[in-house]
Formats: C-alpha cells, sequence, structure tokens
C-alpha cells in the first residue's frame, strides 16, 4: 500500500541525490517510477536502453542511506557504473568472473562490513554459498535487476 506521507519525506531529498551524482532532474519517464519506489509500492520498470534506469534505482538508495544490491550480467556495465559512483562518492563494488576469488572475497566483506552502499552483482553469483550467506546476514534494503533477460521463474 503507498504511503503518501514517505513519498512526499522521500522527494524532499531529490534534488541533494541528483546534485550528488551530477543531475539536474529527473527525466519525464523516470518520474513515476522513483514516485511508485518512494511511496514504498514495489516496481516494474521498463525503458529503453540510455533511458535512465540506474538513476531510478539510485534515487531511493540514496535519498534513503540503503544498501542496494543489482544484479546485472553486463560486466563491463558494471564496470562503468562503479568507477562512475565512486567518483561521485558513492561507495560501490561489485562480484563478477572477471575479478579473482581474492577481489570478490573482498567484496563480499567490504559489504558484510557495511562499507558498500551499492553492490553490482552478476546473477550467477546468487548460486555461490559465500554471497548467499552474506547476504543472509546482511541482507540489502533494496534489489534492483537491471536486465530483465536474467529473471526466470
Amino acid at each position: 500500500m503507498r504511503d503518501e506521507t514517505l513519498a512526499k519525506e522521500r522527494w524532499e531529498k531529490v534534488p541533494a541525490a541528483l546534485s550528488k551524482l551530477g543531475y539536474k532532474e529527473l527525466r519525464d519517464a523516470q518520474i513515476p517510477c522513483v514516485d511508485r519506489l518512494f511511496g514504498g509500492e514495489d516496481t516494474f520498470c521498463i525503458l529503453p536502453t540510455s533511458g535512465g534506469k540506474t538513476l531510478i534505482g539510485l534515487m531511493p538508495t540514496l535519498v534513503n542511506e540503503w544498501r542496494t544490491v543489482i544484479f546485472s550480467p553486463l560486466i563491463a556495465l558494471m564496470k562503468d557504473q562503479v568507477d562512475g559512483l565512486c567518483k561521485k562518492r558513492v561507495r560501490a563494488g561489485m562480484l563478477n568472473s572477471n575479478q579473482s576469488d581474492t577481489e570478490n572475497w573482498q567484496e563480499l566483506k567490504d559489504w558484510d562490513d557495511g562499507l558498500t552502499q551499492v553492490l553490482y552483482v552478476a546473477p550467477e553469483r546468487i548460486a555461490n554459498p559465500q554471497f548467499r550467506n552474506v547476504m543472509r546476514q546482511n541482507p540489502p534494503d533494496f534489489v534492483i535487476v537491471d536486465e530483465a533477460h536474467v529473471m526466470s521463474k
């Protein structure tokens, strides 16, 4: 059920979050999705490539100071996103097959220690016992599936 009071409080924090990320405003297509999330509603958002889906997920993350896991199969996009977020002083990391086991373990440890706010995860990591254990101990506040083709029954 939508919480109008909560949504209003969250919208008041949007200018600061946008500024932190280097944006002036949301695009028209982003507003209804962000509004649903701010009102506490589960949201399924479909936008074209470069339509601003990442920003939709980052708004509730930054406004609420949440810890967010983003499932994405695109390793190059993960790296670009993580690099960009870190430059904007958002604590971000990633788990994928291009990193060593040691690097992935450090990313999990950073999440477990509360040092990571946004964690990009390759979908196959769901089968990893260490990943599942860390997520059980310190579950994300928000989960995003960034590419619809990573979903199945």
